[in-house]
Parts: C-alpha cells; sequence; structure tokens
C-alpha cells in the first residue's frame, strides 16, 4: 500500500471558511418580508406564514367611483351606494341593479328594519329615504342636518341618525317623527352602533371621541382617543366595544379614499371618508358632480383600533402605521375584520389583539364597507376606486399564489436551491417557481417562470423572484409555509484598492495588542455585514474572519517606511494582502510580506541598498473563493528613494578670521540620492541650517563655504 506522507485534508472547516462568504442565502420568514410581495388568494399571518386566504368572488361592478356602505334584508338581497350620483344598487339571484336614485350625490349610510325596509342616507342636504320590498320610496325624515354618516336600528325598531357639521344623532320612531337624542361638541358622528342595553354608541371626527348615549340622551365619553376621528364601532356580544381610528387631533378635516392617479394633498388636510373634505367636494358638486378631485383627498396614514372592556376599560390592540381603516365588523368566531386602504387589504386581528393577518387583497385600492350577512355564511366587502361588491366565504381558496418581492444580488449570480419550511402539510401541492432577470422590474426581458425542484432552473442574473403556488382538495384545510430560503453564488469580482499611501520616511506603525483591543470592548472577529446571509451562518457554522477596524499604533523609527491602504471586496469577501517591491532597472518584482491581513505594512530599508524603488500591492479573495475561482487586484506606489547611507564629507579647511569667527570648506557627497538639507552645530548647540555655495541643495555633490560666528 502506499501512503501520501506530510499533507493534511481538513474538509469541514476548510470548505466552510472557503465558502462561507461566497455561497448566500436570501431568506423571508417574516410578516414584513412577505407583505413586500404581492399575495392573490393568499393570506399573510402576523407570526411570517403564509396560507391559503378564503374564497373570495366579485359579484358586481358599477359604474360609479365609490361604494361606501353595504346592506343585507331578510331574504338575503344585498344593497350598496355611494357616489358621485346618489345611486343604491341591489344585489340579488346572481345580479346587481340600480334600485334608487337621490337627488343628492352622496350616500354614505344604509340600515335595513325588522320589515326588510332599506334606509338611505344621503349628502349634502342630509335626508334619509325608506325604500319598501316592492322598490317605492319616499322620504322618511330629514333631520335639518347637512351630512348623514351613520343609520342603525335598535331592537324596537327606532332608526337612529349620525349627522355632521353639528355633530349630532337624532332618534326616529317607525312613522318617521324623529327627535334630537343628543348634540355633541364634536364636528361629525361618524358611526353608530346600538348595545344590549339599548345604549347607543357613537364614534365622533374632531376629537376621535367614543360616546355611550342612554336612551333618554344622557351621554358619557366612554374613551377620549389620542387620535382625531373614530371611522367604525362595533359591539360584541360580552359587551365589549371596539373602535377604528385614524389621523391627528390636531388635524380639521377628515379625508376619503383617493382616487387612482389624483394628486397628494398636505397633512393637515387628512382624514377618513367623510367631514370637511366632502363638505369642500359637494359645495362644487353643483358643476362637476363626477369630479371626484374635488372630493377625494388623500388618506391619512396610520390607524388604530381600540377594546372597551365590559368594565370600561380601553386599550389599543392593534396599529397600522401606513393604511386607513375604513369599514369594521366582527366575524362569526369573535375575530375582527377591517377594511382598508392598503392595496384592497382585509385585516384579520384575532381576539387576543396580539395575531393578525392579510387575510385577503381585492382588486381596487380602498375597501371601504363590510358586512357579515345575517343569511348566508359569508362577508360582504364594499370597495371604492373602482365600485364593486365581493364575497369572502370562511372556506380556503382551492388555489392561490403569492409573488415574492424582487431581490437584488448586487451582482451576476447563479442560483441553487430553494427550500421551503412547510409547517402544515396537507392534501394538495406546493409548487415553487422562479424568474430572473437583468433589471430590477420584471419585463420581457426576464426569463419565464420555471418550477423549482428545488434546483432554481432560472438563467444566471442579477435580480430574481419567486412564486408560490398553493392548491388544496379540501377548502377547510390548507399548507401553512414558514419561510422560503434561496441559495445563490454570486459572479466573484475582483477586489477594488481604492487607495495606496506611502508615508514618510521613519513613520512606523504597529498593530495594538490584542488584550488592548479586547479591554476596550473592540470585536475580534466582527460578523459578515452585507444583504444575503452567507451559507454558513444560514447553517449554524461561524462566520468568517474580518479584517479588524482598529487603528494601528503609530511611531518614529529611523530606517522604516510604511505603506497603508483601503480596499473592498463587492462581494464582501474576505481580503488578503502582499507586497512586492521592484528596484530601479529590474523586472521582476520581489516579495516582500504575504498573507498580510491589517491595511498596512512597515519594513526596515537597512536591508535593502540604497537606490530608487516602487512598491506594489497584490489583494486578493482567495480566502472565500475555490482558487480557479480567487480573483485578485493590485495598485503600485510612485518611484521612491531609500537612502541610509549618510553622505560623506571630505576637503574640509578651517581658517580664522578673528574676532572668535572661522570660516569652513567642505563639500558633501551622497552616494544615491541629491542632498536636501545641510546643517551645523557648535559644542552641541542648536542646529543651525546652512546652503551650499550655488544658493540650492539639490545635487549628490554640493561645496559649502560657511562662517561661523564667534
Amino acid at each position: 500500500m502506499k501512503f501520501i506522507r506530510g499533507i493534511s485534508f481538513v474538509f469541514p472547516l476548510a470548505i466552510a471558511a472557503a465558502l462561507a462568504s461566497n455561497t448566500k442565502i436570501w431568506k423571508q420568514d417574516t410578516a414584513e418580508d412577505f407583505e413586500k410581495g404581492t399575495p392573490r388568494d393568499v393570506t399573510i399571518t402576523s407570526d411570517g406564514q403564509l396560507q391559503l386566504g378564503p374564497q373570495v368572488k366579485k359579484l358586481y361592478e358599477a359604474s360609479d367611483p365609490s361604494f361606501w356602505a353595504v346592506a343585507e334584508d331578510s331574504k338575503g338581497r344585498v344593497f350598496a351606494a355611494g357616489g358621485n350620483n346618489g345611486k343604491v344598487y341591489v344585489y340579488t339571484d346572481g345580479k346587481g341593479t340600480p334600485i334608487f336614485e337621490a337627488p343628492q350625490i352622496e350616500v354614505h349610510a344604509l340600515a335595513v328594519d325588522g320589515k326588510d325596509n332599506l334606509y338611505v342616507g344621503t349628502s349634502p342636504d342630509g335626508k334619509v329615504y325608506r325604500i319598501a320590498p316592492d322598490g317605492s320610496n319616499k322620504t322618511f325624515y330629514s333631520p335639518g342636518e347637512k351630512y348623514i354618516w351613520s343609520l342603525t336600528f335598535d331592537s324596537h325598531g327606532n332608526l337612529y341618525v349620525g349627522t355632521g357639521e353639528g355633530g349630532k344623532i337624532f332618534v326616529v320612531d317607525t312613522q318617521g317623527s324623529g327627535k334630537l337624542l343628543f348634540a355633541s361638541q364634536e364636528r361629525h358622528i361618524r358611526c353608530l352602533a346600538i348595545d344590549s342595553k339599548g345604549n347607543v354608541i357613537a364614534g365622533s371626527d374632531n376629537n376621535g371621541r367614543i360616546f355611550r348615549v342612554s336612551p333618554d340622551g344622557h351621554p358619557t365619553v366612554l374613551y377620549d382617543a389620542p387620535i382625531g376621528e373614530i371611522t367604525y364601532v362595533v359591539v360584541a356580544e360580552d359587551g365589549s366595544i371596539y373602535a377604528a381610528g385614524i389621523g391627528s387631533k390636531e388635524r380639521k378635516a377628515p379625508s376619503v379614499p383617493q382616487p387612482q392617479g389624483m394628486p397628494d394633498v398636505p397633512p393637515e388636510m387628512l382624514s377618513a371618508a367623510g367631514g370637511e373634505a366632502v363638505r369642500a367636494a359637494i359645495a362644487s358638486a353643483g358643476a362637476a358632480a363626477s369630479n371626484l378631485g374635488q372630493r377625494m383627498r388623500t388618506e391619512a396614514p396610520g390607524s388604530e383600533i381600540y377594546r372597551i372592556a365590559p368594565d370600561g376599560s380601553p386599550r389599543r390592540i392593534w396599529r397600522a402605521e401606513k393604511t386607513t381603516v375604513f369599514g369594521l365588523i366582527l366575524g362569526a368566531d369573535g375575530a375582527l375584520l377591517a377594511g382598508t386602504g392598503d392595496k384592497g387589504a382585509v385585516y384579520r386581528i384575532e381576539r387576543d389583539g396580539v395575531h393578525s393577518s392579510i387575510l385577503a387583497r381585492l382588486d381596487p385600492t380602498q375597501v371601504t364597507a363590510l358586512l357579515r350577512s345575517r343569511v348566508w355564511p359569508v362577508y360582504y366587502a364594499a370597495t371604492s376606486n373602482l365600485s364593486r361588491l365581493f364575497e369572502i366565504r370562511s372556506e380556503y381558496a382551492h388555489e392561490g399564489n403569492y409573488e415574492s418581492q424582487v431581490y437584488d444580488a448586487a451582482t451576476f449570480a447563479s442560483w441553487g436551491r430553494v427550500t421551503l419550511r412547510e409547517r402544515v402539510h396537507v392534501a394538495g401541492k406546493v409548487q415553487i417557481f422562479t424568474r430572473s432577470g437583468n433589471t430590477d422590474k420584471p419585463d420581457n426581458t426576464w426569463s419565464d417562470w420555471s418550477e423549482a425542484n428545488p434546483k432554481v432552473t432560472s438563467p444566471p442574473a442579477r435580480y430574481i423572484q419567486w412564486k408560490l403556488g398553493l392548491s388544496v382538495t379540501d377548502p377547510k384545510e390548507s399548507p401553512v409555509i414558514d419561510a422560503v430560503e434561496l441559495a445563490y453564488l454570486p459572479r466573484n469580482a475582483a477586489p477594488l484598492v481604492e487607495s495606496l499611501t506611502l508615508q514618510p520616511p521613519g513613520v512606523m506603525y504597529m498593530a495594538p495588542p490584542v488584550a488592548e483591543m479586547m479591554q476596550q470592548g473592540m470585536p475580534i472577529a466582527p460578523m459578515v455585514p452585507g444583504g444575503g446571509e452567507s451559507a454558513a451562518q444560514a447553517a449554524g457554522r461561524p462566520a468568517r474572519r474580518q479584517p479588524m477596524q482598529i487603528p494601528p499604533r503609530q511611531m518614529m523609527k529611523e530606517g522604516y517606511r510604511t505603506i497603508t491602504w483601503t480596499a473592498r471586496d463587492p462581494n464582501e469577501d474576505d481580503l488578503i494582502y502582499s507586497v512586492y517591491i521592484r528596484g530601479d532597472g529590474e523586472k521582476e518584482w520581489k516579495l516582500l510580506k504575504d498573507r498580510i491581513e491589517d491595511s498596512f505594512y512597515s519594513w526596515d530599508t537597512h536591508t535593502l541598498p540604497d537606490g530608487g524603488y516602487t512598491l506594489k500591492l497584490v489583494a486578493s479573495d482567495e480566502r472565500s473563493n475555490p482558487p480557479e475561482m480567487a480573483e485578485r487586484a493590485t495598485r503600485e506606489t510612485a518611484r521612491f528613494d531609500i537612502d541610509n547611507t549618510p553622505p560623506i564629507i571630505t576637503g574640509i579647511t578651517g581658517e580664522s578670521l578673528g574676532g572668535g569667527k572661522v570660516r569652513l570648506r567642505f563639500v558633501a557627497t551622497d552616494s544615491a540620492t541629491p542632498l536636501s538639507e545641510a546643517c551645523y552645530a557648535v559644542d552641541g548647540g542648536d542646529r543651525r541650517p546652512v546652503l551650499s555655495v550655488d544658493g540650492i541643495l539639490d545635487s549628490e555633490s554640493e561645496s559649502f563655504d560657511v562662517i561661523i560666528p564667534a
């Protein structure tokens, strides 16, 4: 048998060190990650999971720009209304048709009584119309207020009307006889609900207050919220009150959904559907009722949802920084559903107030009204921009997909495996597809979608995107995906030596001792910065070592020279350096020092003959790449001189000039470089500079004629 002696192979650690900064992982496993993508019939949970969303079906689309209210009668007929033409639509037997057109241009409130009469609240010149099941209609009540924002019934059939600009609540009996129940000091009563004791729960705009008004009109402020407008209130079976709010108290004008293409409006004009934004629009609506630009305003950034417990204690249970809640309902299981202006997102907020999810995204930009059916096990969603009516079922969709954000590998890259972490596995199919290209937005130059199983087959490129496909045979269950990881290998790019500086003669650098650095709390091996997680880190192996970015000590030492440099690697590879030197007239570079990890090198020039030299720095990423993939970069200094031999003084003559003066003549010669400085000292005194006979020191040999005073 033959043995190889003198060579050691240590594969695990060697591979980790060589490839740690080379193979990278693009990992997505948080809600923040997934919300950057595009779900279609896929739900994103606050725990960072993907699963099939509910079944969603578009029922009807109207020509109006917006739907702001939705209601249902006991036969399952669904009504929707909005603006800007005061129309009310009914959806039944699989089709939708207009059933009423009010003289006013806006409808913000709908309600149905126990006899299936539909009540319509209009603005401006607020009126309540009643539409009988047979389609006949009449004016039911005129509160004398400009806006009607909300309608609701109590168990006795009394109708409550929330209005603005006076911020009043009216109660109307079954015969249409009404009276003022409560006059707040707010500008608008935006929303109404009835609790189990017949109290009216109301939310206001101006100071964001939640009121409880007893049947005899006695008001109590349940919560003075830290926002400007309460957009919706609902009452749970246990007596808890949930309220959605937006804006700030300093704001003076509520906002409504912003139509696509409209210009932004300054923050001081922002809020939710209603209030002065509508007022300003309606003032000019006679001239242009269809001009949404005068009516719509940019939605207020951020929303909060509060829970007021049965004992009266309030707390915030949910907050969204960049979206507006326009509709709020309680689901059959007690969870909240919130319709928002966040790209048509319907959020589900669990009863614990901790967990939430983007339940569904509907095609338009705003979900402005939600309704839980009292006839069917479904929910209805009305939208704006465009005006559509959707049905949301409790069963999972049979299939759905999710497109990730586009990922920038920062350089040309090859793709490896894509790995799914599936928490819940059910009967069905889970597929992952990828596509790649060299533009930051996918276009017709990108590759087609191709399935990864698990190897990514998309061609090498700078950008990549993945798409998850989910499908099930049983709509009562869904797979749950926890994380998606995609491995990639950036094309190795050469290091960049950005500067190379030769320090003055006699300057020496020295790295501080490790013990001193530890006492100062300086990290010895910092982690890898940058976009992608290295394969070593993802696998739990130690991250690669980085050179310590700690200022070296500087001192003066005769005969020493120092070069310093800055360099970086586009792939964030670990760099190692070598320094070479070449004398004047020489062809070959001689190695001074290799495997340097710091960004400086000092050496004693006494080891070299006097003369002219040039230094070359070589930066290499060989530590982070296989030998055949390693790249190098070089940079040279300007020519410089090494001159460690002192000048020779010859031909010294002295002459006394009397009075203590002495005249000296001599010749100074240097074998390597021109003389640049000359001085003398008497008896160890101060040095005094002198010039050569020709008045300038610029040659290897210079003559001097010096008179030394007494």
